[in-house]
């Protein structure tokens, strides 16, 4: 919550809207799928507190980008009514490291390298598949899912999922924007 204090009170600066910023459990001490379980009962709870679907929007960033989505893929599949939109930020959305820029962009990205991403699925999934949909959730149905914002850099080890993600959605019928920001790493 620490860490991310500043970007959602901007972001509630910014667009004059109430942020909640979730505290849900990490790995390597909780596996998948508590994050997901937390995410999914959060959102159940904003229901429950009388907020409509409709003045909602989901979001995170890096891991947070991949729970976001995988947290629409899981509500739709339990028939709950999804938020209006999300937004995710440089997500992590395959955890098979499968992109072409984790290698293309592997010296480019200071922040993050494929071989950090390969540890980092096996601390967040223990001996799980790695194709599991709602872990990666790029190998999922991206159906009826709802508008999404991509932001991501050019030079991050990651920008393949997020390109990924807007061709999947799209040919899924959905609406996906993506802005590259050039030369910013993860």
């Amino acid at each position: 919550l620490d860490s991310h204090r500043d970007i959602a009170w901007r972001l509630s600066q910014e667009s004059g809207m109430k942020v909640l910023n979730v505290d849900y459990r990490l790995a390597p001490e909780n596996l998948f799928p508590a994050a997901l379980d937390d995410a999914t009962a959060c959102y159940r709870w904003l229901l429950d507190e009388g907020y409509k679907a409709s003045q909602i929007a989901i979001g995170g960033d890096s891991a947070g980008g991949g729970l976001t989505l995988a947290t629409m893929v899981h509500l739709k599949s339990l028939g709950v009514e999804l938020p209006a939109g999300a937004i995710l930020i440089s997500p992590w959305l395959d955890l098979t490291a499968s992109g072409d820029s984790v290698t293309s962009n592997d010296k480019a990205d200071p922040m993050l390298s494929g071989g950090a991403l390969k540890s980092f699925a096996d601390m967040y999934l223990g001996k799980l598949d790695k194709k599991a949909p709602l872990a990666s959730p790029l190998f999922a149905d991206l159906s009826n899912l709802p508008a999404m914002l991509i932001h991501v850099g050019s030079t991050e080890v990651l920008l393949s999922d997020s390109t990924r993600l807007v061709e999947k959605t799209k040919e899924a019928g959905g609406d996906a924007v993506l802005e590259i920001w050039p030369k910013m790493p993860h």
